[in-house]
């Protein structure tokens, strides 16, 4: 079954740390993750992708920045 991890954080800083944190989960086995996103929103009500790492075709772990 496909699962998908939508995390909200304040800053791109803290995006970063928890992108990290599910990096090490998955190096140590604990989950499996396919691709990853930090998307934000921008002042001006557009979103962009911030950093993005896609490591397989199935899920995706994403990050919202809220300003």
């Amino acid at each position: 079954m496909d699962r998908m991890i939508v995390a909200v954080f304040d800053s791109e800083r803290e995006a970063s740390e928890g992108m990290r944190a599910l990096q090490e989960m998955h190096g140590e086995g604990n989950i499996v993750l396919y691709a990853m996103a930090v998307i934000a929103k921008e002042p001006d009500g557009k979103v962009v992708v911030k950093q993005g790492a896609d490591e397989g075709p199935v899920g995706t772990a994403l990050a919202r920045i809220s300003h």
